[in-house]
């Protein structure tokens, strides 16, 4: 009832709907639209009320909607089938189970809340209820040999490029998954593949994406407050959250569609906050530091030692260390 609700309050964004109205689009009673009214309120959305005038969607700082988020997808592809839920144990989780079960390509799982949320290698990620973009897509790539080293920054470009139009703001990618501005950390990107064995094709591939929307600095565990961000931080103006989901999936699918043509490639070079810092990383559990040069056209990070040797990292983690005094 309170989804069907805020799916009609969506829809028309600048009309005041009357609880009647309402009622009779949804064949029910007064007295349920304004329970779910009630409900809808104390789950976060600002929704105005008056005598002899009804109700509408107060500003643009919503909760997310599934009809808001339908409203401003242009992709034909990725979104048009979507769960979003109240508390999940893991979007990628319940995405690869789905996938498993033979959901199609394109769906798109959207929670306010992770019960059990991972990062890479399975590490957990802080995040706060309704307070954070947590999402992941089902996709079925024909060979991920072509397609999968690139599938993680093509959907970072896609997460600048939607909060730069959204929000209003030009973040940076740490390579190669993380979306940074100002030195501090608001996105993670976590893709895993799924092969047949006997043909080496990809089953499916999940693509999931963490995104800190308006977690407080002092919300944030002790360890984290001076390296994560969120987006609201530096927002010049409110905006809504269930545009940026659209506009991610938007970016992202327009990308994903042009295979092999790699169209986002220049652009996850230009924005990368790692070129010509120094950096460490592990290589066969050897600790190697240097200087990273370039993204090659291959996406991958390449470094070079004190030494003059030159690694071209495929995958993994660098830390960015502190210039020389």
């Amino acid at each position: 009832m309170k989804e069907q609700i805020l799916e009609l309050l969506a829809r028309c964004p600048e009309e005041t709907l009357s609880g009647s109205k309402i009622a009779t689009e949804l064949g029910v009673t007064r007295a349920a639209v304004w329970k779910g009214i009630q409900q809808l309120r104390e789950e976060g959305y600002q929704i105005e009320a008056g005598t002899n005038r009804g109700y509408r969607l107060a500003g643009v700082d919503q909760p997310f909607s599934k009809g808001e988020i339908s409203r401003w997808l242009t992709d034909p592809l990725l979104g048009r089938e979507l769960e979003l839920l109240e508390t999940v144990d893991s979007t990628n989780s319940l995405a690869k189970r789905q996938a498993q079960a033979g959901a199609l390509e394109g769906k798109v799982f959207l929670a306010r809340e992770q019960t059990q949320p991972r990062g890479r290698y399975g590490r957990p990620f802080f995040i706060q209820k309704g307070r954070g973009l947590y999402m992941s897509m089902i996709l079925r790539p024909q060979s991920l040999q072509e397609q999968g080293v690139f599938l993680t920054a093509c959907a970072a470009v896609a997460v600048c490029r939607a909060l730069e139009q959204v929000a209003g703001f030009s973040p940076q990618i740490k390579w190669v998954n993380d979306i940074y501005y100002q030195s501090r950390k608001l996105c993670g990107i976590l893709t895993e593949a799924s092969f047949d064995l006997e043909s080496g094709r990809p089953e499916y591939v999940v693509l999931g994406v963490g995104l800190n929307l308006s977690i407080r600095r002092e919300d944030f565990p002790s360890q984290l407050q001076e390296i994560a961000a969120s987006a609201e931080d530096y927002a010049p103006k409110p905006f809504s959250k269930s545009r940026l989901a659209a506009e991610i999936l938007n970016q992202f699918g327009s990308f994903y569609r042009s295979f092999p043509a790699m169209e986002f490639l220049e652009e996850y070079q230009s924005r990368s906050c790692v070129v010509g810092r120094r950096v460490a990383f592990l290589k066969e559990d050897q600790r190697f530091e240097g200087i990273a040069v370039e993204i090659d056209s291959q996406a991958r990070l390449v470094v070079q030692t004190a030494g003059g040797e030159r690694f071209a990292l495929r995958s993994g983690e660098v830390h960015i260390l502190p210039e020389h005094l």
